[in-house]
């Protein structure tokens, strides 16, 4: 019953937000609306430009690590090549997202062209500025949580580094020591 009242609660909180939104919009001129979409664009684009970067460095690792733990029956290289590949998986739906939102901001513009062609539409442009800055927003949140997913797995990926290069600085300390 709680879990019931949860979402219903949701429910209410994403309509009040959507409404409010819609009706923001509806006085942003579409010359400003422009703007915030390109911003998003820009922003996507880094983010699928750090995000590839990454993915290059990721992808041979997963890879070899899969390979790896095909040829062997251990544990521990089986759980290495599945922390690799989720490393990967992560990287690649970012890249994907990213790739949806520049479409997305690509197209609108076209799409605007298009429909003051027709009357329904310009009768109705004070509506679809409404749901066009709706979208943006929705289209800027998904862009913050990109960013924040690109910022934890660049984290991680460093962390991963950092502890290979304790990891080798250990072994090599080790060898050392075994020699004296």
């Amino acid at each position: 019953m709680k879990s019931k009242i949860v979402e219903f609660s949701l429910l209410v909180v994403i309509f009040g937000l959507s409404y409010f939104f819609v009706t923001l919009g509806m006085d942003i001129s579409y010359s400003k609306q422009s703007s915030l979409l390109s911003e998003i664009r820009n922003v996507s684009a880094i983010v699928f430009g750090v995000t590839g970067a990454w993915l290059a460095l990721v992808y041979p690792k997963a890879l070899i690590s899969t390979e790896l733990a095909l040829k062997v029956s251990n544990d521990a290289i089986y759980e290495q090549a599945k922390h690799d590949n989720a490393v990967l998986l992560g990287f690649i739906k970012t890249i994907i997202t990213s790739i949806i939102i520049i479409a997305i901001s690509i197209v609108i513009p076209f799409i605007k062209e298009i429909a003051v062609n027709f009357s329904f539409f310009i009768d109705n442009r004070h509506y679809l500025r409404g749901v066009l800055f709706f979208s943006i927003v929705l289209l800027a949140l998904i862009q913050l949580f990109l960013l924040l997913l690109t910022f934890l797995q660049t984290k991680q990926a460093l962390i991963d580094v950092k502890s290979k290069i304790a990891e080798a600085k250990t072994r090599n300390e080790r060898t050392h020591n075994q020699r004296y």
